[in-house]
């Protein structure tokens, strides 16, 4: 059956009404389609259009409490995390104050445990902490009359210098 025939004044508007139609039935193309109308004649209803702009303000608002809520959960867990790794550090022996020296060895040193990285800081404590004077060894020279007296005497002055020896080391001295 043939198309009827058209009046040549109303050929552009049929071209018009096909290509909107061809618009509205393609569905990459729909929901522009008819945005494009609600956006030039924002009175007129489309419930489509409508309904899809409600989901959409309710899932952005449910997304923002979620990730407010995951961000206070992150926190909570990080603040947690964070006082057990300071009480695993005490518990190695570190100091309060030195909390935060172990934890830039943590990221220095790219050491994940902090009970491992409190090991490593107790020890490189010790290690660097300064050693006392050495001590001191006096000895005691004795008189001249002892040292080049009699030969009795010289003995007499090495055995009570052994004696006095002997008693500190068993006293637990030098």
């Amino acid at each position: 059956m043939a198309e009827p025939e058209i009046d040549p004044q109303w050929q552009p508007v049929l071209q018009k009404s096909k290509l909107l139609d061809e618009l509205y039935q393609d569905p990459k193309t729909r929901d522009e389609t008819l945005r494009l109308i609600k956006a030039k004649y924002p009175d007129v209803r489309i419930p489509e259009i409508e309904v899809q702009d409600r989901v959409s303000q309710i899932e952005d608002k449910w997304e923002k409490r979620y990730e407010a809520r995951e961000k206070v959960w992150q926190e909570r867990e990080a603040k947690q995390s964070r006082a057990e790794a300071i009480e695993a550090m005490t518990a190695k022996g570190v100091a309060p104050a030195e909390v935060e020296a172990v934890e830039k060895l943590m990221v220095e040193g790219k050491i994940g445990d902090p009970a491992v990285a409190a090991e490593v800081f107790v020890t490189r404590r010790a290690a660097a902490a300064p050693r006392g004077a050495p001590q001191s060894f006096t000895f005691d020279m004795p008189n001249q009359k002892e040292l080049f007296g009699t030969p009795s005497q010289r003995k007499n002055w090495a055995r009570r210098e052994a004696a006095r020896v002997l008693d500190e080391v068993r006293q637990g001295g030098r």
